[in-house]
This record gives C-alpha cells, structure tokens and sequence, in this order.
C-alpha cells in the first residue's frame, strides 16, 4: 500500500538534512499530513544529546513569486527552548524560505 506521508518524510529528510549539514544532522524526520505536523530529531554538532521538536499546523504560503514554509506552534525535547520560544518568538512570524526548485512538488504532497 502507498503511504504518502512516509514517502514524503523519507525525501524532507534528504532535503533537510542538506540544509542543515553545517549545524547537524537528522536522525528522524516524518510528516503526518492529517495532522499537519512534522516530527523530527537532529543531532546537533558539538551536542551529547539529540533533540526533539513537533512543528503543529504547518503551512506553505507565498509572497511575490517566492514560497515559504511555517508553522503555528513548535515543541521542543528542551524546557529552556520552549520557555524561549514563549517568551521570544511565539508572537514573530517565523518562515523558511523554499528553494524553487522544491516549492510546487512540496506543495502537492504536504
């Protein structure tokens, strides 16, 4: 049976992983588009420990002709970073801008 999600995630993690390669790697990534959220757990270089975030009601959006990726609400494995993001940046727009190349196909299947 197709299941789309675990497609979708298999390639985000490949296309993530890229993007991140400076500050770390991804040992798990996977998309569960009836919930429109997104799992993930990334070791980060220079730390012991792999980290946990939840992204909720994810959403892909466009201005002018570039594509952005956000999100509603983000859950981390770390007290110190959800107390950040509460008190810093719940309030602030957060996006990633979506290389072109990348943005249509993303949009058909999340």
């Amino acid at each position: 049976m197709f299941n789309k999600d675990m497609l979708v995630s298999k390639a985000l993690k490949s296309i993530a992983n890229y993007f991140i390669s400076d500050y770390g790697t991804l040992s798990y990534f996977s998309v569960d588009s009836s919930k429109k959220s997104i799992d993930l757990t990334v070791m980060l270089n220079g730390e012991l420990t792999e980290l946990n975030l939840k992204l909720f009601n994810y959403f892909i959006f466009y201005e002018e002709d570039k594509a952005f990726f956000s999100f509603e609400s983000i859950h981390f494995s770390r007290q110190w970073l959800n107390m950040l993001y509460q008190n810093k940046f719940k309030s602030k727009e957060i996006k990633f801008e979506i290389p072109s190349n990348f943005a249509k196909p993303l949009k058909m299947f999340i």
